[in-house]
């Protein structure tokens, strides 16, 4: 009887143990991308409501105001925003927050300010900041007038023989190949083309993170035919016939879904949130849940994202796989295993001392 037990204990614990290791083989040779997976809309909703429950106090908004009054150029999606989650919540903020806000958007948005840095903003996208003067740079930065315009200023530097902007011509290429329907989109076209100019326009404006710029830079060197587009007539960019010969629309492709992601965001939370809301994404899959969440939030995306902070707002985007599932029920399994086996040879052992002794 002994001998089937300890057979039935030894067999389930190297049961447990290939399970075990199976799974950990296989979470780890996909992670983080097998570990976790991207919650839905009412997910992201429950889970973001429950972190705000926790985090967004009045001294926590408070200190963010403060954090962000603090910031050159002033970032005013991002303050009203944050008032806004005040507004919702029901909290009141000190006295001297308020008046300090209150102080700022006087001198930030008093017509001498404004045409100020309107100029500024027009003549350079890094000066632009995410407040009234942004609308004087994005009217043309998400039209495909911008597209053409990027092209050409482009083109014309490398006829001068000057240095050309690589990732800022290839942005604007895809732009143009997203709208006349010539790469594959994962949602219409006209989303795809729009997220590639707010993409074009934060690149422009320094916003976007060094992963997104190689990401940026790989897709165009390897997705464009740059010496058959230096020798295209300016006249004809905009023509189906002659972008289709100038880019492989398979080598583009994580340029193009990372356009539909943040064209996604645009259609959530305009130009001004979507540029806001890509400059805090690491990689193509944090600006993917990140578009997840805008759809799931639309409005109140940025005032969760300011007082969450970045990483915290992340997880609340995803959850535990499957996988990771199977691999806790499996390690729990073996532990058990082991421990009815110790256990077991713990008897054992004892009972074959006793003899010892009675004897």
């Amino acid at each position: 009887m002994r001998r089937a037990a300890r057979f039935v204990l030894s067999f389930a614990l190297i049961v447990s143990l290939a399970f075990t290791a199976l799974s950990g083989w296989q979470l780890a040779a996909g992670w983080p991308a097998t570990a976790f997976v991207d919650r839905g809309a009412g997910g992201i909703v429950a889970a973001t409501d429950r972190a705000m429950a926790r985090r967004a106090t009045p001294q926590r908004l408070g200190e963010r105001l403060q954090a962000l009054l603090a910031e050159r150029p002033r970032n005013w999606v991002a303050i009203d925003a944050v008032l806004a989650v005040a507004e919702e919540r029901a909290l009141s903020l000190a006295p001297p927050v308020l008046g300090a806000v209150e102080t700022a958007r006087g001198e930030d948005h008093g017509a001498a300010a404004l045409a100020r840095a309107c100029l500024d903003c027009a003549r350079d996208p890094r000066a632009c900041g995410l407040s009234a003067e942004f609308a004087c740079q994005v009217a043309v930065a998400v039209s495909p007038v911008g597209d053409v315009q990027g092209i050409a200023a482009e083109l014309g530097n490398a006829a001068r023989g000057e240095e050309i902007d690589r990732i800022n011509l290839g942005l604007s290429v895809v732009g143009l190949a997203s709208l006349l329907a010539l790469v594959p989109s994962g949602g219409t076209s006209a989303v795809t083309a729009a997220g590639a100019k707010v993409l074009r326009l934060v690149y422009r404006m320094g916003r976007l993170s060094p992963r997104l710029v190689r990401l940026a830079r790989r897709s165009v060197d390897e997705g464009i035919d740059w010496a058959r587009l230096r020798n295209m007539p300016l006249g004809s960019v905009a023509e189906a016939g002659a972008m289709r010969r100038v880019i492989n629309p398979a080598a583009l492709a994580p340029l193009v879904d990372l356009g539909h992601d943040i064209g996604r965001m645009g259609a959530a939370l305009g130009p001004r949130g979507a540029v806001l809301v890509l400059g805090r994404a690491d990689d193509a899959v944090e600006a993917r849940r990140l578009a997840n969440a805008s759809q799931a939030l639309g409005a109140r995306t940025v005032g969760r994202l300011e007082v969450l902070g970045t990483q915290r707002f992340l997880r609340a985007t995803v959850r535990w796989s499957r996988l990771s599932w199977t691999l806790a029920a499996s390690l729990g399994g073996f532990l058990l295993s082991l421990a009815g086996f110790l256990v077991g040879s713990a008897g054992n052992a004892g009972l074959r001392f006793l003899r010892r002794r009675a004897r």
